[in-house]
């Protein structure tokens, strides 16, 4: 695989930007054969920040940003459905595979126009859902995800839940230049029940609903 950090001008197009400002990433190996035009776009994984402390914290990490992606470098085996290997991943070894960097902290859902000022004048962006607009965007001019004639769209932990969140939209997408094209979701433990706690309580359905309305805006309650 290789990484690469989304073009300058996609980013702008989108306004993608990770929790710091820097752009979105992801890596990609092109697939063997036929199966070239089959993708299997993973969704990396890595919880959630529930709250603008939270995703402050997690800011400057690799969750938070991608300074530590190196355009160019080689990037390692993922395993899993991800694996270049022929018996451990049968199915999928000889797709174009591509690998998304999780970096805003909110299943790629979140979208805030205007930055959260931080303690001493820094600036947090809530960008996921722009950032998986560019990363889409670059994948199709550059990558051949216009003329797919197969998409699986995987992602593990907080990308399986993007998944779920985002499965119609990607089918959406890549039907506009590719309107056969079959789109299938594939989340890899993802699915988060809205279950009371052992006391009664709902804690993750309140976690959601804060971060949603201090900083993710996934719903764009804040606008």
């Amino acid at each position: 695989m290789v990484e690469a950090i989304v073009a300058p001008a996609t980013t702008a197009k989108h306004g993608a930007k990770c929790l710091d400002g820097t752009p979105p990433a992801y890596a990609i190996r092109r697939g063997q054969g036929p199966n070239a035009s089959r993708f299997i776009i993973f969704l990396e994984g890595g919880g959630w920040c529930f709250s603008v402390a939270e995703c402050a914290g997690r800011r400057h990490g690799g969750l938070g940003s991608s300074k530590g992606y190196q355009p160019g470098n080689a990037a390692s085996d993922k395993g899993g459905v991800m694996s270049f290997n022929s018996t451990i991943n049968p199915d999928f070894y000889t797709y174009t595979m591509v690998f998304v960097h999780y970096c805003d902290g909110s299943s790629f859902s979140s979208y805030r126009p205007d930055p959260i000022k931080l303690q001493g004048g820094e600036d947090m962006w809530m960008r996921g859902k722009a950032n998986l607009d560019a990363i889409l965007d670059e994948l199709s001019t550059l990558h051949g995800l216009a003329s797919a004639n197969e998409v699986v769209l995987s992602g593990g932990s907080a990308g399986g839940l993007a998944v779920y969140y985002h499965i119609d939209y990607v089918a959406a997408f890549v039907r506009e230049s590719a309107p056969d094209v079959r789109v299938s979701g594939f989340p890899d433990a993802g699915y988060f029940a809205d279950l009371p706690s052992v006391e009664g309580e709902f804690v993750y359905r309140g976690f959601f609903q804060t971060a949603d309305s201090t900083c993710w805006n996934t719903t764009l309650s804040g606008q």
